[in-house]
Order: structure tokens, then sequence, then C-alpha cells
């Protein structure tokens, strides 16, 4: 039995040091190549690398150009996909969450969320830019709105999904909207504080008008107490 022990011992530690001259192999060239690059580009920045144009091949100059077009294309993609991917989210989380079309635009999203950007940048080009004749910052701007817009949709569906239903159940009956509820704010919705004739700070009900679409409002009680017909439709 201490035989047998001591054979798996030995080929564990082989095993062991064998992957750990692996890792440490792999990590030394990784260090050596992440550190010949951080020596070569920090001794290659200079101030004029951020506010000269780039120049034409041999002469010196900076990369103003490349970085104002990276932001500008970076701002026009959020400011195009995030309304639209966040507008699908809440869509398929809240109202459509069992519909068809919902199905239907969550596998298309699962397929471009795979999708390479090269081939979102080959249809662009061939929907925008071969069209038009000639390159344009709106066409890259566009392209990165295609890719944008899913990681969007996801994300927001996910968020939305994560509010537990006996919080929304909980929030219904209490006249809160849709959009609180899915927030998790359920406060405040029905209680608030008043003041009588007499100075005492009592807690009393306000009832807010609920908006249902399935059925009729029936009688809602007052705080006094009494019933007042809901309102005509």
């Amino acid at each position: 039995m201490n035989r047998l022990y001591s054979a798996r011992r030995l080929r564990n530690q082989i095993a062991m040091a064998l992957s750990l001259a692996a890792t440490l192999f792999g990590l030394g060239w990784l260090v050596l190549i992440l550190g010949a690059l951080l020596w070569q580009g920090f001794s290659g920045l200079s101030f004029a690398v951020f506010t000269e144009m780039t120049p034409p091949p041999g002469s010196a100059g900076g990369l103003l150009n490349p970085i104002a077009g990276s932001l500008i294309l970076t701002v026009l993609a959020v400011v195009i996909g995030t309304p639209i991917g966040i507008l699908a989210g809440t869509y398929m989380a809240e109202y459509g969450r069992y519909d068809r079309l919902t199905t239907v635009v969550r596998f298309i999203n699962d397929i471009l969320l795979s999708a390479p950007s090269i081939v979102v940048g080959l249809f662009i080009y061939e929907v925008m830019v071969a069209p038009m004749g000639h390159f344009s910052g709106l066409a890259g701007a566009v392209a990165l709105a295609v890719i944008v817009i899913p990681v969007v949709v996801r994300t927001t569906e996910d968020m939305l999904l994560l509010v537990a239903n006996p919080l929304r159940e909980a929030a219904t009956p209490a006249c809160c909207s849709l959009s609180r509820a899915s927030a998790a704010k359920p406060r405040r919705c029905f209680l608030r504080r008043s003041t009588t004739s007499s100075g005492a700070s009592i807690s009393t009900l306000r009832w807010r008008a609920c908006r249902w679409s399935s059925s009729s409002s029936p009688s809602r009680p007052t705080p006094t107490g009494k019933s007042s017909p809901g309102p005509a439709r």
C-alpha cells in the first residue's frame, strides 16, 4: 500500500513540475513581448503624438486625426445603437416575453453577437459605401452600432429579468407603474403622510388610478371608506 502511494505521489510531483515549467515558459515569453512593447512604445511617446496630424511616410507627425476619428465614431455608434438596444431589450423582457416575435429577435440577436466584425464591415460596405461611391465616417459609425446593438439588447434583457416576479406581483396591487416595478422601486406607491386639523400626523392611503387594459376598472374605495365608481372608459 505504501509503495502504491509513493508511486502515485511521485507521478503527481512529476506532473506538477512539468505543468509549472510549461506555465513559466509561456509566461516568460509573454513578459518579454510586453516588456519590449512598453519599452519601445513609451520611448516613442511625445506631446506631438497627440497634437499633430498623421504625416506622409518618412516624415515626423502625430496621431491626432485617428484619435479624433475614433472618438467621433465611438460616440456616434453609442448614440445610434444604445437607444435601439435598450428599447428592444425592454420589450423582450417586459412586454413580449412569450411572444413569437421575441423568440425570433432573440435568435437573430444571438447570431449577431457571434458574428465577426469583418462580416459586419463588409455588409455595411455593400449597403452604404458602395452606393455612395466613397468612404464615410457615418458608415463606420453604423457598422459599430450594428456591433453594439446585440450587446445592449442582451445586457438590458438580462438585467430586467433579474427583477424577481414576486416583486412585480407585489408592486401591481399598489398601483405602481411597470417601469417603477421593473426598477425595483415600488416604495411610496400608495402611502403618504398628512396632517389633520388638530395637528396629529396620520398615515392615509393615496389611491392611484391603475391603468388596466384587460378589464374594466371596478369601483374603488376612498380613504373615508365609501366606494366611488371607477373612471369611465
